[in-house]
């Protein structure tokens, strides 16, 4: 089949009007002309779809009886007191790893400390260690996101006798203090 196509023949067929480039309906036609009906089978009628991409995210685990950071104390959202303390997660790029920080409201106070696995078990490990040996005045309210390593938070925060509150995930700019400490 190939054999039989001759280089004239080609060029006049498939010559396009203002680009070099041919599109798909030209080389249907002139494959149409050239070869009949042998090869219209050959040819594709839709464009491949790919595959999904797989999420990197596991659904299971979901964090119980939240309570809204819009019902933050006063003193907490205007800066009054110390104790009220805002938690986040700073990930690595493979996900796996990365630093709790905890900043206090008033005082800035911030701990920042490296996890080797972020779960939700190593957080609570890592805060608890941080803040048990604060006095009940400095441990009022905990600030956390939605993130899967703050799921634990229940024992974490009756240990401490904190106040847990969360944000909602288009919220985050409610942690204000830690929007502005780590940038």
């Amino acid at each position: 089949m190939i054999n039989r196509l001759d280089p004239g023949i080609d060029r006049g067929a498939l010559k396009t009007s203002r680009r070099n480039a041919l599109c798909m309906p030209e080389i249907h036609l002139s494959l149409h002309v050239l070869f009949g009906a042998q090869l219209i089978a050959y040819l594709p009628r839709y464009h491949h779809k790919r595959k999904p991409k797989r999420s990197y995210r596991k659904t299971g685990e979901q964090i119980k009886n939240r309570i809204s950071v819009a019902l933050r104390p006063l003193a907490a959202t205007v800066r009054r007191e110390c104790g009220h303390w805002e938690v986040d997660m700073i990930v690595a790029g493979d996900r796996q790893h990365g630093l709790n920080v905890l900043v206090d409201g008033k005082s800035r106070l911030t701990h920042i400390r490296f996890l080797g696995y972020k779960t939700a078990a190593a957080t609570k490990k890592v805060m608890l260690r941080r803040l048990k040996g604060y006095p009940g005045s400095l441990t009022q309210s905990m600030t956390y996101d939605t993130g899967r390593e703050n799921t634990l938070h229940e024992g974490m925060n009756k240990a401490l006798g904190t106040e847990p509150l969360f944000c909602a995930p288009i919220t985050v700019g409610r942690k204000a203090v830690w929007n502005r400490s780590m940038g």
